[in-house]
């Protein structure tokens, strides 16, 4: 448990939460970084007898931490970033001239420093914090060099002044190691990120491309049947049983389109991300009461017998649109793919432990290959035809697959060729 909670606090210091910009997060860690550097330098001056180190350590802590809120907690990033330049510089000049200047390690932790500055800096200030970088040096250099005996013998004793720059040392260099770690996790969090949206687009673009293949041909067929239609019926006297044959094909045409319609609009909703779902407890039998009456309708019409074994008082939590359009869907299959004469059923029943309502919808229709069924929730171009060579292309699957997985549900199916098939729909209960 500890370890989790540990997690937890250090992907937040490192601030890995969206919304915030790679500069904030390099920010926020080296932020990190200073701190223990600025605690460690603290305590090491107190043993170390270096007083006058530790008055200017202790405010540039409390600088330190003022910088990271104002990044981290206000958004205000330049702000932060400002301080921390500043801070720096100060921290740097004050430190060159008590610890024995060009022959004591403060030049190796400016650059340091800068290199930090750099990784956090927008492009157009890197120009001006170099010159300020090469002002203070050159300014600090001509100060010793006209004033040498101000900034010898800053130490009691050379041995602290070897491990004053082994100590620095060592945290410049962990300083160098969290930093292009940092980095290089960003990159290849960005590059991650950039590689899963272009797969992403890429299926995008492959589904739009099936889905206007789709509708140039399919759209396309209905139309020139009308139109065939009333160009043969202008010059051509049809007999009443021609005219029955050609009413009803144009039916079954316009059937067709009207249900393709109808989940290509809903397809095209869910894809734009403007779907909204409504969850809520509701009863199933009543959900599903006018979709069943509407199908077995249909259903009559080819022979077919749809029979249900919904419990009154059996409720699940669904949206009740998405809900009606997936049963509706699956309805439309069975009837498809079902001969005439054949049985659909539909029940449902709750799972052992009560945490679940699973829907079955089965028929005793032609059935589905093995290896279709892989590809069966995958938008396909291809047509395929019913019993009574009714036209399908598999968009109402996939409707059915997005608007389960929208509602916290899963779907899946089971088939025998020649004997059926079964689809299990899971909902909370």
């Amino acid at each position: 448990m500890s370890s989790k909670v540990s997690s937890k606090t250090w992907k937040t210091i490192r601030n890995k939460a969206l919304g915030h910009s790679q500069e904030s997060r390099i920010f926020h860690v080296t932020c990190l970084a200073s701190l223990i550097l600025f605690i460690s330098g603290l305590l090491f001056d107190f043993f170390a007898g270096l007083d006058n180190l530790l008055f200017i350590l202790a405010p540039a802590t409390v600088a330190l931490v003022f910088a990271c809120y104002q990044s981290r907690f206000k958004g205000r990033l330049g702000l932060g970033i400002l301080i921390y330049a500043v801070q720096g510089n100060a921290l740097f000049v004050f430190y060159f001239l008590n610890s024995s200047g060009i022959d004591g390690p403060g030049l190796s932790i400016y650059l340091v420093f800068f290199l930090l500055l750099m990784a956090m800096v927008p492009l157009k200030q890197r120009w001006f914090w170099m010159i300020v970088n090469l002002g203070v040096v050159s300014g600090l250099f001509y100060f010793q060099y006209h004033n040498p005996d101000e900034l010898q013998g800053k130490y009691d004793s050379m041995y602290l002044r070897y491990v004053d720059a082994v100590f620095l040392y060592a945290l410049s260099l962990l300083f160098i190691y969290v930093l292009m770690r940092t980095l290089t996790n960003q990159y290849n969090r960005e590059r991650f990120l950039v590689e899963e949206r272009s797969a992403a687009l890429k299926h995008s673009n492959s589904s739009l491309n099936r889905l206007f293949s789709i509708l140039a041909h399919d759209l396309r067929s209905p139309l020139n049947s009308i139109q065939s239609y009333l160009e043969l019926s202008l010059h051509t006297d049809l007999t009443e049983d021609e005219t029955r044959m050609v009413s009803e094909g144009l039916l079954k045409e316009t059937k067709y389109t009207g249900q393709l319609l109808t989940n290509l609009l809903a397809w095209s909703k869910s894809q734009m991300e403007g779907i909204h779902v409504k969850l809520q407890q509701i009863f199933l039998a009543e959900a599903i009461k006018e979709t069943l009456a509407l199908k077995r309708s249909l259903a009559a019409q080819k022979n077919i017998t749809i029979e249900a074994s919904v419990p009154e008082e059996m409720r699940l939590t669904a949206d009740r649109d998405m809900l009606e359009l997936v049963i509706r869907n699956l309805l439309n299959n069975a009837i498809k793919f079902t001969p005439s004469g054949g049985l659909i059923q539909i029940k449902a029943e709750e799972s052992q432990d009560g945490g679940t309502c699973i829907i079955c919808i089965s028929d005793t229709g032609i059935g589905i290959a093995d290896d279709r069924i892989k590809s069966l929730f995958r938008l396909q171009s291809e047509n395929t035809f019913g019993t009574n060579q009714e036209k399908g292309i598999g968009l109402g699957l996939v409707l059915c697959k997005d608007f389960m997985d929208i509602q916290h549900g899963k779907i899946r199916l089971e088939s025998t060729l020649g004997k059926g098939t079964r689809f299990y729909l899971t909902f909370p209960a």
